[in-house]
């Protein structure tokens, strides 16, 4: 399949709030965005962790794919971290973030590319230190459409301009 001619959700991979966009390269613009948000359980007393984290999965499951079904999305991107997580509660939940995408791809029989974030940031800087205003000033120049009309009005907009900016380093990649 041609990723020219296919819509694609961009992901930038969390477990608790992952960035969402959708580019359709039939009209050159993204059609969609926002921030899936999954929660902890208020009350911890009652639940046991791991049925917390099946329940949060699934709900980040469902959303992604619904968001998929309505656009018509033939191709996941997602920015991955290969590792470097500050702790192994941490690395826990990314791990389980990326399973989730990972059974989305394979559960839809659509391809999946994953990209780091250092090639994310190498759009904005080849070396040095990046902000996440850096990765937003960068997206909201290429694609002031987007960044008007489909960003949360959240400080959440971080985690989808990341999204839109995994779909920049994997043109960049091709080029």
């Amino acid at each position: 399949m041609k990723l020219q001619s296919a819509t694609v959700l961009c992901l930038d991979v969390a477990f608790a709030n992952t960035g969402v966009a959708v580019f359709c390269p039939r009209r050159e613009r993204f059609t969609h965005a926002e921030v899936v948000t999954t929660a902890p359980a208020a009350n911890r007393k009652d639940i046991y962790a791991v049925d917390d984290h099946q329940r949060r999965c699934s709900e980040l499951f469902s959303r992604l794919e619904t968001i998929m079904e309505r656009h018509g999305c033939r191709q996941i991107v997602a920015e991955l971290p290969s590792g470097g997580s500050k702790s192994s509660r941490a690395a826990s939940m990314m791990a389980m973030a990326a399973a989730v995408v990972f059974s989305l791809s394979t559960a839809r029989r659509i391809p999946l590319v994953c990209m780091r974030p250092s090639q994310t940031k190498q759009l904005v800087r080849p070396k040095g230190e990046v902000t996440k205003e850096d990765v937003q000033v960068l997206v909201r120049k290429h694609f002031p459409h987007a960044a008007e009309t489909l960003w949360p009005k959240t400080a959440s907009r971080e985690h989808v301009a990341d999204a839109m900016a995994c779909w920049m380093a994997y043109q960049k990649t091709k080029e």
